[in-house]
């Protein structure tokens, strides 16, 4: 029940994202919907044709208004011109031999010398599919902060992914020398898929990529790094999953065959024709998560997420809908944080299990009391006691009952310390039969009560069991505090083995 409303609450956030973004897209002010081509047809935006290579020209009139700027929300190309009544006003990108992807980012163009009536020509040049895909819009001056929050939602937040990978990539880095060999096979797959996402996201940042033969290249490096950054991420939900064998094959040969095809592909109209077609495999395979492999619930929202807006630009890509973006960067952005949380989780866990080993270092196997080394965590102040104490004829006690007794009395003397003592406090063997009492800020008249009853409770053993303690307060150093403890107890010793109270029963 609990995964219907988290895959529910994933869609209806996607369907949350798509409406505002088409409110977004859709700014206010006068419209530029009506468009000419070089042929006079007229046309209406949304504007998307095949170009393959080839120049696209679009006309559109508008009169004069007291806007001064025009928005283009997304200008579907890889290069393109605008002329202002034949005048060029701007370039979006250098030339045809630096080609960008400049749907990637909404464009802000200062419009002077207006006319009564004016004319726009905008030239495209795209590899594939090129146009307008979302209304450009006239705007005031007053208007500047509606296209400032599109800018940000659309490229400045999308652009950040990039930060927020390498973020990650360091914190895996950082913890993957200290772990066990299984945790780190598990860190190696999301360190691999960011690294592989990195270098996908360079994909969604407004750069030159050259000329149409680097710009192919790069594509596919971009492409096939998307697909073995989630191939390596599906290793991290399947590690586990050992009766899963043959599906997981299955998956890994279903990511393999699109990254044959984007490496033989001769053109990047090609290349994005497979990309289209192969697009719907991790879409399948996000489903089959969610719907029949995820264990882990929580990450069913950020998934179906993710598998939402697939769907939707895949469905773009067919069909033009006007004020209508892809919103692929979203889910990448979203499957960010997924591998994030994920990763968390991950260094949670392992941090856990790194604190039970160092503690276990510091721990006495035999008693479970901590161990010398333990020492060094601890910070004293003079408000600290400390007692030093030892058994009393332990090596009798061995000698007389076996060591398996001696051991047995070792364990229940601490265990009986432990009865009495507080969170903040600490026993520690020093060695043998030597231990030490760490009352964090007690005062010394409370030791010494604390330990009289202790000295009480050890009587009920089955055997007779004695201490001789030294208790002082911490003082200059704890190898000063330690000695003049361990001069009180061999007094308190001394004058036990005197006294007629005490005698070892042999």
């Amino acid at each position: 029940m609990k995964k219907k409303l988290l895959s529910l609450l994933g869609i209806v956030i996607f369907f949350v994202l798509l409406i505002s973004s088409y409110k977004l897209n859709n700014l206010s002010g006068y419209k530029v919907s009506e468009w000419y081509d070089e042929y006079g047809n007229k046309l209406y935006t949304p504007i998307i044709k095949e170009t393959k290579g080839e120049e696209y020209i679009l006309i559109s009139y508008f009169p004069k208004t007291e806007n001064q700027y025009i928005v283009f929300p997304e200008i579907s190309a890889n290069y393109a011109e605008l002329y202002l009544n034949d005048v060029l006003i701007k370039k979006f990108g250098f030339n045809k031999n630096n080609l960008f992807n400049i749907y990637l980012k909404p464009h802000l163009i200062l419009l002077n010398n207006l006319k009564n009536q004016n004319k726009l020509k905008l030239v495209i040049y795209d590899l594939y599919k090129g146009g307008i895909r979302i209304t450009p819009v006239l705007i005031p001056e007053s208007k500047l902060h509606e296209y400032l929050l599109l800018y940000f939602i659309n490229y400045g937040l999308i652009s950040s992914i990039g930060g927020i990978i390498l973020f990650l990539i360091i914190l895996i880095i950082s913890y993957i020398f200290f772990l066990d060999r299984k945790s780190v096979n598990h860190l190696y797959n999301y360190l691999f898929s960011m690294f592989f996402l990195f270098i996908a996201t360079i994909d969604f940042h407004y750069y030159s990529f050259g000329n149409m033969y680097t710009f192919l290249l790069l594509k596919k490096i971009f492409y096939i790094s998307m697909l073995l950054a989630f191939l390596f991420f599906l290793n991290t939900v399947t590690l586990k999953q050992n009766k899963y064998k043959i599906i997981n094959i299955i998956i890994k040969i279903s990511i393999i065959i699109p990254i044959f095809f984007y490496l033989i592909a001769k053109d990047y109209y090609q290349l994005m024709n497979y990309y289209n077609l192969f697009s719907w495999i991790p879409t399948a395979l996000l489903l089959y998560i969610i719907i029949l492999y995820n264990k882990n619930v929580k990450y069913t929202f950020l998934l179906t997420f993710l598998a939402a807006t697939i769907i939707h630009d895949l469905i773009l890509v067919n069909f033009s809908i006007n004020n209508s973006k892809f919103l692929f960067s979203y889910g990448i952005f979203s499957y960010t944080i997924l591998v994030g949380i994920s990763l968390v989780e991950e260094i949670r866990k392992a941090h856990i299990k790194m604190r039970k080993i160092s503690l276990k270092a510091l721990k006495d196997p035999l008693t479970n009391a901590y161990n010398r080394l333990f020492l060094k965590q601890i910070h004293f102040n003079e408000n600290d006691s400390l007692i030093f104490f030892d058994l009393n004829d332990l090596k009798k006690i061995n000698n007389k009952h076996g060591h398996k007794k001696g051991d047995e009395v070792l364990i229940y003397t601490v265990e009986t310390v432990r009865k009495h003592l507080r969170k903040e406090d600490y026993i520690i063997r020093l060695g043998g039969d030597e231990f030490l009492v760490i009352l964090k800020n007690c005062d010394i008249k409370i030791a010494k009560e604390k330990f009289s009853k202790i000295q009480e409770d050890l009587k009920n053993y089955n055997i007779p069991v004695f201490i001789s303690y030294g208790i002082v307060q911490y003082k200059d150093s704890l190898d000063k505090t330690i000695k003049r403890a361990d001069k009180y107890m061999y007094k308190m010793k001394s004058e036990i083995k005197k006294s007629k109270k005490y005698k070892f029963k042999k």
